[in-house]
């Protein structure tokens, strides 16, 4: 190796030094924003509101209080798809605490619940239920769950704004707590009859793979949700002038109420 290569070689090691210590202290080292609806890499432990997210984003953890429900207050659904539960939260003296805990099936591996923010747009007692063609290939609709226990949403359905999927009942309780259902997310009858009661149309439902480290908005929590949560007639008009925002709400029609598959 000549003279000049290896001075060069030299300079050029020298300079990555520099890069990679003093020169190091101008990269941007700020705190990164979770996803929302995803796991946050946060330290914060506490279920409490943590400012360093730009967002106002909150990182649930498995030790939140349980507590009575504070009628008229915003709320939110989490559906842990790891522990098989679903959560109704609030906000209450600055903490977020579970009003609501029941266990709940979700999708198979060919199947899978999608997973992400989504919005309640529907809520019917005694839905019917159209099977898709890969069950029936005529898709003779199936009557409600008290005139036939053969329709498999059971006594409820609340249906969300992504994938036609909703949370429902089952005409099989015995499945409950396991990965099952053709993507929605099901209940027992007595359970979704009391999230029925508790969950507002608009009401922001968070499904996703592990409840802890998860992160929701804070604004869900907050006062920014309350006009949806008022009044559930007007809810449908409210959500569908969001459309422009949030393209996947267009799907508030009859066909929230008539999923894939339960």
């Amino acid at each position: 190796m000549t003279l000049n290569c290896r001075m060069t070689l030299v300079l050029l090691t020298l300079m990555a030094t520099l890069t990679n210590s003093s020169w190091g202290a101008n990269i941007d080292k700020s705190p990164q924003i979770p996803v929302v609806g995803e796991r946050a890499n946060t330290a914060s432990t506490t279920g409490k509101i943590d400012n360093s997210f730009d967002e106002g984003s909150i990182s649930l953890t498995d030790d939140l209080p349980a507590s009575e429900l504070t009628p008229g207050a915003p709320l939110i659904v989490v559906v842990d798809k790891d522990k098989h539960l679903t959560h109704v939260l609030q906000m209450q003296d600055q903490q977020i605490v579970d009003v609501l805990c029941i266990p709940n099936s979700t999708g198979k591996k060919s199947t899978p619940t999608p997973e992400g923010r989504m919005l309640v747009v529907e809520k019917k007692l005694d839905p019917v239920w159209t099977p898709p063609v890969s069950i029936d290939p005529k898709q003779k609709k199936v009557p409600p769950y008290k005139k036939t226990k053969k329709n498999p949403l059971g006594v409820a359905w609340l249906g969300l704004s992504r994938g036609f999927i909703g949370l429902h009942g089952t005409n099989d309780p015995a499945r409950i707590g396991r990965n099952v259902s053709h993507g929605c997310v099901r209940h027992k009858n007595a359970d979704i009859r009391k999230l029925y009661s508790l969950v507002p149309l608009g009401t922001p439902v968070y499904i996703v793979a592990h409840f802890a480290g998860t992160a929701v908005r804070s604004g869900d929590l907050s006062e920014v949700v309350t006009a949806l949560n008022k009044d559930e007639r007007t809810a449908n008009a409210l959500i569908s002038s969001a459309e422009g925002r949030m393209p996947h709400i267009a799907m508030i029609s009859h066909k929230a109420a008539q999923p894939a598959s339960p």
